[in-house]
């Protein structure tokens, strides 16, 4: 198999990966319909937590986290949204951005996703199922710890790819009332999101 889609296996990468998303945000604001609350959203908000997530991820000597990852075969796109239940039989669907991959960046990934509204409760029984079904590497806690506190940011760039111009080309061949109401949507679902998440603090 290939890698995964944004599989990662240093903590540079995961950093480098989201650094882009933010960045290409932030280059896209220009012409946007809600451009001015947009930039005041990146300025005021995302681009200061992220630094702030950055320099304690500095702090660390992180690098054994990232030393013998067990790589192992994910459908990376993994949540309620690409499972369907008929006859009391679970069938997964949709592997486009399927692969090798860093266990613990889909635990983080599937425990983010706005879709999943897990509770905690529920999170922490399905990490704990997966973890002691499979072989995991000694640092593997470490990981999904650093991975847990960096993920959020990528989760708002990820609900606010309606605003990049490949997303809004997309969208307009339907409608601008489309575009409008699916931009206006997102950056209400990112705000939402990011409010929840913005306190995060790294505890290693």
């Amino acid at each position: 198999l290939h890698h995964a889609r944004g599989a990662h296996y240093s903590i540079s990468g995961h950093l480098n990966e989201i650094e882009l998303r933010i960045s290409k945000l932030e280059n896209s604001i220009d012409q946007q319909p809600k451009a001015a609350e947009l930039k005041s959203f990146l300025e005021t908000y995302l681009r200061p937590d992220w630094e702030r997530r950055k320099q304690s991820v500095s702090a660390l000597n992180d690098t054994d986290y990232f030393s013998a990852i067990c790589k192992m075969p994910s459908p990376s796109d993994f949540g309620f949204h690409n499972i369907l239940c008929e006859d009391g039989r679970l069938n997964f669907v949709d592997f486009e951005y399927a692969g090798i991959d860093d266990l613990a960046k889909l635990l983080a990934d599937f425990s983010l996703m706005p879709e999943m509204q897990l509770s905690k409760a529920h999170n922490n029984l399905f990490r704990e199922t997966i973890i002691s079904q499979l072989d995991v590497d000694k640092h593997f806690d470490k990981r999904l710890i650093l991975l847990d506190f960096l993920f959020p940011i990528k989760w708002v760039c990820i609900i606010l790819t309606v605003f990049l111009p490949e997303k809004r080309k997309r969208l307009l061949s339907a409608s601008e009332i489309n575009l409008r109401q699916r931009q206006a949507q997102k950056f209400e679902l990112a705000t939402q999101f990011f409010g929840r998440h913005d306190k995060t603090q790294l505890l290693l």
